[in-house]
């Protein structure tokens, strides 16, 4: 869903699904995090959409859906779980779904407030739900010690690595290696 050189975070409600959705080389190591939220993240979900009208099915005078964004995110829902072979076209065929995650994004609000992230299907393994998170590493909570190490890493003064994530959203709680490379 990210085009090249926008930074978002891809996870699962499961490790499972998490793995599922990038364990694609067996020789390669497995690690998982669990995450959770320092603040209400505003996340479309995208996997309880209601049904689809028929095409001569009547629509209620008092309904409030509009059939035409249902059946447009149905749509959207059917190309993120659409298979994409790795090649030439690989490249190509992600763009319809980067354009409307990328408007989503930055256009949609929702109450007056940007998303924070859309829940999805996963594509990798049935009945598994992923998301992905407009979130880049400010977005992520530091621990003290954390900052110490970033701000060595990046030659930069401590106050100025906190100051870049004063307003994260987004803590790791937990994390386990699941296979060794």
């Amino acid at each position: 869903m990210s085009p090249a050189g926008i930074v978002m975070f891809y996870g699962s409600r499961d490790a499972e699904t998490a793995i599922a959705e990038i364990d694609d080389d067996l020789t390669l190591g497995v690690a998982v995090g669990t995450f959770k939220f320092t603040r209400q993240a505003a996340i479309l979900d995208l996997t309880t959409l209601p049904r689809r009208f028929g095409f001569f099915e009547q629509q209620s005078d008092s309904s409030t859906v509009n059939r035409y964004a249902l059946d447009f995110l149905h749509n959207f829902v059917k190309s993120l779980a659409a298979k994409v072979e790795p090649g030439e076209r690989e490249h190509i065929d992600y763009v319809p779904t980067q354009v409307v995650t990328e408007w989503l994004r930055t256009a949609f609000r929702h109450a007056g407030s940007p998303l924070d992230g859309i829940l999805y299907r996963s594509a990798q393994r049935p009945g598994g739900k992923s998301a992905v998170l407009f979130a880049n590493k400010h977005d992520l909570v530091l621990s003290p010690k954390q900052v110490r190490g970033v701000a060595k890493a990046e030659s930069d003064d401590e106050w100025y690595i906190r100051s870049l994530h004063e307003n994260a959203w987004l803590q790791l709680v937990r994390k386990r290696t699941v296979r060794q490379p």
